[in-house]
C-alpha cells in the first residue's frame, strides 16, 4: 500500500482542500476594526504610529491574547497564533521562521534592542525561549526586510518583544500598588509553571518586578499515528548509566520522549523615574537561566543495537540583559528622542559523550555585547504631514570559546578538544546610521522611504594548539569587513469604500558573524557532516517586493492578501568542500564528509499570505492566517533553499460573552516533500519519515483541533482551561528533531490585585 492510497493521508488531503476553500471564501469577509483601525505599532520605526500608515505588514499579539493563551514559552506563543512557522530540534527549543528565513537571518528585538549576537547560527535556534511570555506586554511581528531600522540579520523580518512597563501613581494617589499571580499545568509534559508580577509606584517613581519558573517533564507525543509511519520518531530506546557502564534500555512506552525535559527561570526588574512631563529615565534588567536541555535528535540516534550517544545536551543557557534608557519629548528640534546604553552577557555550552566512551567533551561559549542606540523623531509641515526619523547605532560583540575532554571515571581533564569558535580572539564591531521619511500627501496617499548605511568589522584568531588539531589550510586569523547600504520605498493608497493597497520595495543584508565564518561543528545526526570555517564568506543581500490588498465590507467584513518576491544575492547555505584536499576526515571518532557555509550566487523566495476576520455577531467571529512559501537557489539543479516551510495556517472560531471567552481553532501544515528539501542544508532531511528503500518522504501533512476557554469572574480572578490536539494526532513539524505534543490538557488560574 502506498502512502497516497492510505486513508489517513486522504483525510489530510481533503482537509487541506477544505481549508484553502474555506479561507478563500472567508478572505472576502473581514473586520475593519482590526486591520484598519487606529491600532498603534512600535516595531516598524521604533516610535509609536498607526498601523494603517505602515508600508510593512505587522502582526500584533496583545497582552490580552497572551493572558488568554497562557503559553509556557514564547515559542509556544508564536506557534499558537499561526503568525510564524516554528521548528523544534528538542523540547527546550523553538526556532521561528518568517518567509523562509530562520535563525540568524531573522532578528529578535527585546524592548527596542537587538537580541541577536555574533554566535547566532545559520541552523536552528532556541534562543526565543529565553524570553518569558509571562513578562510580555505585546509582541509585534514585522514581515519583510527590516534592515533600514534594525541593520543586519533582518532578512525575513523582525520579531519585537515588549516587556511589561512600570505604572506610575496618578491623580491623588501617593502610592500605587498592583500585581498579578498565575499558575498552570499542562498534561503533555506533566509540567507545572507559575509567575508573579508586582508593581510599586509613586507619582514620579515606579518599580516593576516579575518572576516566573517552569518545570517541563518528558514529552508525550500523539498516539493516533498513521500506520505507514512505522515507529518514525518514537523513543524506542534510551541510554542509561548503570554500574559505571552505558546501557541501551528499551522504552516500554515509546510515545514518551524519555529524558527530554528541562526547567527554566526568568526574572525582570524595571525602574522608572519621571522627573518631569517630558523626561523619563528607565533601567531595564532581565535574567533568564535554564537547566540542562537535551539535544533530542541526537539522543534518538542509534548505531546497530546501541545508542550513538550516551549523553548529548546543552548546558544551562544564561542570558543577562541590562539597559538604561533616557527619553525626552516635545522639544524644539525633535518631538521624541530616545537614547539607550547597555549590554548583554550570554553563556551557553554543549556536552556530548559517545556510547561506551568515558571521555565527555565540553564546549563552552560566552558572549559579551555592548550597545548604544540613539533615535529621534520630528513631525513638520503645516498639518504635521511630514515625519522624519533618524538614528545611530553601535554594537560590540566579544566571544570566548573553550573546549576540553573529561574522563567521567577518573575526572582527568585534557585540552585536546576542538573549540566551536576561534579560541584566542573574537571581536565584532558594528556601527550604522539611518534616516526615514513619511509624507502623508492626503487622506488617500502616503509615501514612505528610508535609507541606512552599516559598517562591520570582524576579527577572529585561533591559537596554535587548535590549528595543530584542525590543520586548517589558512592562516590562524579571520578578518571580515562589510559596508552595506540598504533602503526601502513604500506607497500606500487608501481609496474610498475601505480599500487599502500597499506597494513596498525594500532591501536587506546580513553580515557574516563569528558563527558563519569560524564555526567547527559535527552538524547532523545520521549524517556524518563536519562543518568547517570559511574565512571568505561574503555578506548576504535581499531585494524584496511586497504587494498587498485589503478590503472592508459593511464595517464588519475584511480580507487581506499579500504577495511577496525576494531575490537573494550571495545565498548562504551549507555545501560540500574539502579540508587539505580531502572530502572526508576523521572527527570525534567517526569519518565525516566535509562541509562549510558558502555563498551560492542567486536564489529567490516567493509566497503569498492571507489573513482574515469575519465578525458574525457582537459575540462571535472567525479569523485566520494562511501562508505559502517557495524558494530555490538559481543553480542548474534548482536546489531548494533551506528553511522554507510548507503551506501552514490557522483558523479560529472565537466566542466572547460577558466574562466568557472560547476559542476553537484548527492548525494545519502541508506536506514538505523530499524534493523540496535541501539534503545538504539545514532542513534535517533524515528527521523526515523514512521509506522502505532507505530514502525519506519528507514531513507529512497534519492538522490539529484545539480548544481554549477562559472565564473572568471579576477584575481580580480568572480561570483558564483548554485541550490542544484533541484527536491526539501524531505529527512532526517540518525540519524538527522531536515530534509534537499529543493531546494536551491544560488548566490555569490568574489573580490580579
Amino acid at each position: 500500500m502506498t502512502i497516497q492510497k492510505n486513508a489517513v493521508y486522504n483525510i489530510s488531503k481533503y482537509f487541506w482542500l477544505f481549508f484553502i476553500f474555506f479561507s478563500c471564501i472567508t478572505l472576502q469577509a473581514q473586520n475593519d476594526t482590526i486591520r484598519l483601525s487606529e491600532v498603534k505599532v512600535f516595531s516598524a520605526n521604533k516610535f509609536e504610529e498607526n498601523i494603517r500608515d505602515l508600508n510593512y505588514k505587522v502582526e500584533i499579539i496583545t497582552e490580552k491574547d497572551i493572558n488568554f493563551r497562557m503559553p509556557q514559552t514564547s515559542g509556544e506563543l508564536l506557534a499558537q497564533t499561526g503568525a510564524v512557522f516554528m521548528q523544534t530540534s528538542q523540547l527546550g527549543g523553538g526556532s521561528p521562521v518568517i518567509r523562509g528565513f530562520e535563525a540568524n537571518r531573522v532578528l529578535l528585538v527585546v524592548d527596542g534592542v537587538r537580541l541577536n549576537n555574533t554566535i547566532y547560527r545559520n541552523g536552528h535556534l532556541q534562543n526565543v525561549i529565553t524570553i518569558d511570555p509571562n513578562m510580555l506586554e505585546r509582541v509585534e511581528i514585522l514581515y519583510g526586510p527590516g534592515s533600514v531600522i534594525y541593520g543586519s540579520d533582518a532578512l525575513g523580518g523582525v520579531m519585537a518583544f515588549f516587556t511589561k512597563r512600570p505604572t506610575l501613581a496618578t491623580g491623588d494617589q501617593k502610592v500605587f500598588v498592583s500585581g498579578s499571580m498565575q499558575a498552570q499545568f499542562q498534561s503533555a509534559t506533566l509540567s507545572p509553571s507559575g509567575s508573579f508580577t508586582f508593581n510599586f509606584a509613586r507619582q514620579k517613581f515606579a518599580w516593576l518586578m516579575s518572576y516566573s519558573g517552569r518545570k517541563i517533564n518528558d514529552l508525550r507525543v500523539g498516539r493516533n499515528m498513521n500506520p505507514l509511519y512505522g515507529d518514525w520518531g518514537l523513543a524506542n530506546y534510551y541510554a542509561e548509566r548503570i554500574n559505571d557502564k552505558d546501557s541501551t534500555i528499551r522504552n516500554s512506552k515509546p510515545w514518551i520522549m524519555k529524558n527530554s525535559g528541562y526547567e527554566q527561570y526568568d526574572l525582570l526588574q524595571k525602574f522608572l523615574y519621571k522627573p518631569s512631563k517630558n523626561v523619563s529615565l528607565q533601567l531595564n534588567l532581565q535574567g533568564s537561566t535554564s537547566g540542562d536541555i537535551p539535544r533530542y535528535d541526537r539522543m534518538l540516534s542509534m548505531i546497530g543495537d546501541n545508542m550513538e550517544y550516551a549523553e548529548f545536551y546543552y548546558g544551562p543557557q544564561n542570558r543577562f540583559f541590562g539597559y538604561f534608557t533616557a527619553e525626552v519629548t516635545n522639544q524644539k528640534h525633535f518631538d521624541d528622542m530616545r537614547i539607550t546604553l547597555g549590554g548583554q552577557y550570554i553563556d551557553e555550552s554543549r556536552m556530548q559523550r559517545r556510547f561506551n566512551n568515558n571521555d565527555k567533551r565540553y564546549q563552552k561559549e560566552a558572549v559579551g555585547v555592548g550597545c548604544l542606540n540613539a533615535d529621534w523623531q520630528k513631525s513638520v509641515g503645516k498639518n504635521k504631514n511630514f515625519e522624519l526619523r533618524w538614528g545611530i547605532e553601535a554594537v560590540y560583540n566579544n566571544v570566548t570559546s573553550k573546549a576540553y575532554n573529561e574522563n567521567i571515571l577518573t575526572e582527568k581533564i585534557t585540552y585536546n578538544a576542538v573549540t566551536r569558535y576561534p579560541d584566542s580572539l573574537n571581536h565584532v564591531f558594528n556601527t550604522s546610521a539611518y534616516l526615514t521619511h513619511s509624507w502623508e500627501i492626503n487622506e488617500q496617499w502616503i509615501f514612505r522611504q528610508g535609507f541606512r548605511v552599516t559598517y562591520q568589522y570582524l576579527h577572529s584568531v585561533y591559537t596554535d594548539s587548535v590549528m595543530r588539531l584542525t590543520k586548517f589550510p589558512f592562516d590562524n586569523t579571520i578578518l571580515n569587513q562589510t559596508a552595506a547600504p540598504t533602503g526601502f520605498l513604500g506607497v500606500i493608497f487608501m481609496p474610498k469604500h475601505h480599500w487599502r493597497l500597499v506597494l513596498n520595495l525594500a532591501t536587506g543584508f546580513k553580515s557574516p558573524n563569528v558563527d558563519d565564518t569560524g564555526k567547527v561543528n559535527d552538524s547532523k545526526a545520521n549524517m556524518r557532516q563536519l562543518i568547517i570555517p570559511n574565512p571568505d564568506l561574503q555578506p548576504e543581500y535581499v531585494y524584496n517586493m511586497d504587494l498587498s490588498i485589503e478590503k472592508t465590507f459593511f464595517n464588519r467584513l475584511n480580507f487581506g492578501i499579500l504577495g511577496f518576491f525576494t531575490l537573494n544575492q550571495n545565498v548562504v547555505s551549507v555545501g560540500r568542500t574539502t579540508l587539505n584536499g580531502q572530502d572526508s576526515v576523521m572527527f570525534d571518532g567517526k569519518m565525516c564528509d566535509v562541509y562549510s557555509l558558502q555563498n551560492f550566487g542567486l536564489g529567490y523566495i516567493t509566497g503569498i499570505q492571507g489573513f482574515m476576520n469575519l465578525q458574525i455577531t457582537k459575540f462571535f467571529n472567525i479569523n485566520g492566517n494562511i501562508a505559502y512559501t517557495y524558494g530555490r537557489i538559481l543553480d542548474e539543479a534548482r536546489t531548494p533553499l533551506s528553511h522554507v516551510p510548507p503551506l501552514y495556517g490557522i483558523i479560529s472560531f472565537v466566542f466572547k460573552h460577558k466574562g466568557f471567552t472560547g476559542d476553537f481553532y484548527v492548525r494545519y501544515n502541508g506536506w514538505k516533500h523530499a524534493k523540496d528539501i535541501n539534503i545538504d542544508g539545514e532542513d534535517n532531511y533524515t528527521m523526515g519519515m523514512p521509506l522502505e528503500n532507505g530514502e525519506y518522504a519528507g514531513f507529512p501533512a497534519w492538522f490539529t483541533l484545539n480548544l481554549k476557554l477562559a472565564y473572568q469572574f471579576n477584575k481580580h480572578l480568572s480561570i483558564h482551561a483548554g485541550i490542544e490536539n484533541l484527536l491526539d494526532t501524531y505529527y512532526r513539524l517540518n525540519a524538527s528533531g522531536i515530534s509534537a505534543p499529543g493531546i494536551n490538557g491544560m488548566m490555569g488560574v490568574r489573580c490580579c490585585f
